[in-house]
């Protein structure tokens, strides 16, 4: 049985001194049963960032009449330099710049194949309709 507290209105001391706790112990260390999350270690993708910038460069010539065709160099380079972007960072975590050149690169080529008919027919038919404006038909 216990002991009944000898006076149950009476506070605590603050100042008294309290039971010994246990340490703090850290938490068990994850199991290996699963692939752990890539780690970013600090490194810069290099080659995202070309691919990056190629991107780019391919959707800004694809928008040029007659010459948007040569925006398929960069586009290439830029879908190459993606894969291999992405490929050596794929357990780096630093991928962001490879995906997103990679895509660009893409845009871009497929931009450079059907703008550069629809910037060149626009630009032919303008031509078309300015010289027969001026011969007054």
């Amino acid at each position: 049985m216990t002991n009944p507290p000898e006076n149950p209105y009476e506070q605590p001391n603050p100042f008294a001194q309290q039971p010994p706790q246990q340490p703090y112990q850290q938490p068990y260390p994850a199991s290996a049963s699963g692939p752990l999350p890539p780690q970013p270690t600090g490194e810069f993708n290099v080659m995202g960032l070309v691919a990056l910038i190629c991107g780019i460069i391919a959707i800004g010539v694809s928008w040029v009449p007659f010459l948007g065709w040569f925006g398929m160099l960069p586009a290439l380079a830029a879908v190459g330099f993606g894969i291999a972007g992405v490929a050596a960072q794929r357990y780096r975590g630093n991928r962001s710049l490879a995906i997103a050149g990679l895509i660009l690169g893409g845009v871009g080529f497929i931009f450079c194949l059907i703008l550069p008919i629809f910037t060149g027919a626009w630009f032919v038919f303008d031509q078309v309709i300015s010289y027969d404006s001026s011969l007054g038909l």
